[in-house]
């Protein structure tokens, strides 16, 4: 009998040790878990304080460049005797850019600046029949200033 106790005092502590280590481990689980949260929000917020920062030094690191578009068009190789008309598209204004100052020369040609339901500028020239083919030149200058533009 006293070998059959001693069997059953040392399974019940093998139990409870058992069993208290299962708790125990059961709330490191749980700590753990709430660590884990814990970070994540840290991190979470750690993040949202690099992206502003990023995003300060990134505005003040655009950079910004200007100068002069010109542009020469020569049409001089069709033939006398015929109509020829030509379609320049012209550069806008916008958020990231400014365009100033648009200036053309098309000679004695007809010439004009139209602008269509958009807002797009469209410089149009137009050669009669009787025009010289070294008269169809055209000049198209312009002053731009656009910044950069990044995006994620």
């Amino acid at each position: 009998m006293k070998k059959s106790v001693k069997v059953m005092l040392l399974l019940g502590t093998v139990g409870m040790l058992m069993a208290a280590c299962g708790n125990k481990a059961a709330s490191n689980v749980e700590t753990s878990a709430k660590g884990t949260e814990k970070s994540t929000e840290s991190v979470a917020a750690t993040e949202k304080s690099s992206e502003k920062e990023t995003e300060k030094a990134e505005a003040s690191e655009k950079k910004v460049v200007e100068g002069a578009v010109n542009n020469t068009i020569d049409l001089s190789k069709y033939e006398k005797g015929k109509k020829v008309r030509l379609w320049i598209p012209v550069p806008q204004s916008s958020e990231y850019q400014t365009v100033e100052d648009v200036k053309y020369d098309a000679g004695k040609a007809k010439a004009e600046m139209n602008t269509d339901d958009w807002g797009n500028k469209m410089l149009y020239v137009e050669w009669d029949e009787n025009a010289e083919p070294a008269d169809r030149v055209v000049k198209l200058d312009l002053q731009v200033k656009r910044e950069e533009n990044r995006q994620s």
